[in-house]
């Protein structure tokens, strides 16, 4: 004999009801980055251009060929994708799936000769440049304040408050983004709720989504307690400087040195990233807050960590997405003139430096990752 469920206790809810409640849990089930793209794409394609929805096969391949000219590949790949879901939703044949329109993409991507921009990896040597700034601005303002020989007025207070706030955010910022592997938007979610753990002991944080958590089943990411350049006490010196105990962890603070009550938005992430590079005097051009994710690629590599182990602790699903991260290595032997570890430059120095970090991390991730 079956077993009759019990419905009793289940929430009564109207038809219309049920179904704004489908839509809304549909819609959470997308990343809103990808949301927000497709939106840009479609606006693109029907109200700038003006093409017709649905579309023909005609329409696309005249669409397609007309900014084949003004557009990277990437971006009409993305615009396809969007072109592509809005058909499916309104339940209409699939124009971009049509063989004219992939061999005319086909088409498009030989004739595209310019090479694929990536961001600039973020060196180790790079990395400690932009710390060492922020300590030496946050030491300077608060000798500057202690030797005053008047009391601070008003807006030197809010001065003092704003530029340590800063400093303890930004440290933090680059520190969890470099050593995690972070991209801007995974930045941009970590919430205080989300993270555990301790000064020397390392942390734990959980993230509900990610690029390649595709069922948002979220995961946890381990980071290292370090020597030096340590992310987690830069993390409890940041919550602890900005007095954070619930929300987002990374915010906005304004002139009067107060924190906004929402975070960062991720295409903020690479603007502020720009300016603690010029404020510690570095030269920004290639660089992005995608550096960090690549940097600690090519510092992993370095550091002879094996592709499944690198895949794991970042996150990459995908073998061939993840050796686009990776530096080639070609072995010249005694004829080579340049160092063996490219990604440091010419600053053996930098290297005779790194050992203490990369035994710690390693210790620490090994069988985490």
């Amino acid at each position: 004999m079956s077993k009759r469920r019990d419905v009793s206790q289940a929430p009564s809810l109207t038809d219309k009801q049920l179904e704004a409640r489908c839509k809304e849990l549909l819609e959470a089930g997308e990343s809103r980055n990808t949301k927000a793209a497709y939106r840009c794409a479609l606006n693109h394609y029907h109200n700038v251009w003006g093409g017709a929805l649905p579309a023909t096969e005609q329409d696309i391949c005249r669409y397609l060929t007309i900014y084949s000219s003004h557009h990277k590949p990437s971006t009409l790949r993305l615009r396809l994708a969007a072109l592509s879901k809005i058909h499916r939703d309104l339940g209409q044949p699939d124009p971009t799936k049509g063989e004219i329109v992939q061999q005319l993409m086909k088409g498009i991507r030989v004739t595209n000769d310019a090479p694929q921009k990536k961001a600039k990896p973020m060196t180790l040597q790079f990395l400690r440049q932009i710390v060492e700034a922020i300590d030496r601005n946050a030491t300077e303002a608060r000798r500057a304040a202690a030797e005053s020989s008047v009391p601070l007025t008003e807006v030197q207070q809010h001065r003092l408050r704003r530029v340590l706030l800063a400093s303890a955010r930004n440290k933090a910022l680059v520190l969890l983004g470099f050593w995690r592997g972070f991209r801007s938007d995974e930045i941009s979610r970590l919430s205080v709720e989300g993270i555990e753990g301790a000064r020397g002991a390392g942390l734990r944080i959980f993230l509900q989504r990610s690029k390649a958590d595709r069922k948002a089943e979220g995961r946890s990411f381990p980071v290292p307690a370090l020597r030096e350049l340590c992310p987690v006490d830069a993390y409890f010196d940041w919550i602890d400087e900005a007095g954070i105990r619930e929300g987002r962890v990374f915010r906005g603070i304004n002139r009067l040195g107060e924190l906004a009550d929402t975070g960062l938005s991720s295409k903020s992430m690479g603007v502020l990233l720009a300016k603690i590079c010029v404020d510690a005097g570095l030269d920004p051009n290639g660089i992005s807050t995608h550096s960090l994710r690549h940097g600690f690629a090519h510092w992993a590599a370095d550091s002879d960590w094996d592709l499944q182990s690198l895949m794991e602790y970042v996150g990459w699903a995908n073998v061939s997405n993840a050796k686009g991260y990776l530096p080639s290595r070609y072995n010249f032997g005694s004829l080579a003139l340049t160092p063996a570890r490219l990604s440091e430059g010419t600053a053996p120095d930098v290297l005779g430096a790194t050992p203490s970090i990369v035994g710690v991390i390693l210790s620490r991730t090994s069988g985490e990752s």
